[in-house]
């Protein structure tokens, strides 16, 4: 399966990698590189950290919606700390799930993204 992670950090990558047996990462740093992806290339799941702007963050995941209206990816989204408005518009915009990175482990994010994917796989099925 294939991932696209959208993070400024070098924290995230680092956290991902250690369960790409699973899954075929391309990591991107903002919010257009992420864009162009998605509109040449199907991905399975997408992680965004809003580290990399609260705005460009949801611009990412609207836009993933947009250009995948029948396959979107499964999302997760990791933040530093947000508030619970924050919260309720990335979850309007697709994600499966927020995680804090403070706290956030490799088996916690590949427990979200496993989900978000079959989530996201099994509501294909049924349309």
């Amino acid at each position: 399966m294939k991932l696209l992670l959208v993070a400024s950090t070098n924290d995230l990558p680092a956290l991902a990698a250690q369960f790409a047996g699973e899954f075929e990462i391309e990591s991107v740093t903002d919010a257009p590189a992420a864009l162009a992806i998605l509109a040449r290339q199907q991905v399975d799941a997408l992680v965004v950290h809003l580290g990399i702007g609260e705005s460009p963050a949801l611009d990412v995941l609207y836009g993933a919606r947009k250009q995948t209206p029948y396959r979107p990816p499964g999302m997760v989204v990791v933040a530093d700390a947000f508030e619970l408005r924050t919260v309720v518009e990335v979850m309007r915009a697709g994600a499966y799930d927020v995680q804090l990175a403070a706290s956030l482990t490799p088996g916690m994010l590949a427990h979200s993204l496993r989900n978000a994917t079959l989530l996201t796989q099994l509501s294909k099925r049924r349309t």
